[in-house]
């Protein structure tokens, strides 16, 4: 496996878009097989299909005027025709409030374009939070 600048690149327009409201880069990077797959951080974020992704990214990126991405952390890999990344960034909103994202992707090239075929965001829950005790991190 080799770093992909090209791929790092890729997902910070993508990110970039989001908060801007301009999801061109998504609708032109986003595979249209019916398996592309996109998990947010809300329990009921899971869209499958990219009909159904792209609708809800125009929907949530014009709800998030005003936001801004800082501390973007990509690292992109490929090998042959699969490509993967991690991300950590922090979205700031318009009241300041500013929420740590943790972003993962799959790239695969369809066509000789590389193409997001899953993605996966979170917002990181202490564990005593989420599950109710302490476990060794």
């Amino acid at each position: 496996m080799e770093k992909s600048a090209e791929l790092s690149d890729i997902v910070l327009r993508v990110l970039e878009g989001y908060v801007s409201g301009d999801i061109s880069t998504s609708e032109n990077i986003t595979s249209q097989k019916d398996e592309v797959l996109l998990i947010g951080s809300d329990p009921n974020e899971w869209w499958e299909g990219y009909n159904k992704i792209i609708s809800t990214l125009k929907s949530q990126s014009g709800e998030l005027s005003g936001a801004t991405l800082s501390e973007v952390d990509t690292k992109a890999y490929v090998e042959g025709t699969t490509g993967w990344f991690n991300n950590r960034t922090t979205m700031k909103m318009p009241d300041d409030l500013e929420i740590p994202f943790r972003v993962t992707g799959v790239f695969h090239q369809e066509d000789g374009d590389w193409k997001i075929i899953q993605w996966h965001a979170s917002v990181g829950v202490a564990n005593e939070e989420a599950m109710g005790q302490e476990f060794t991190t």
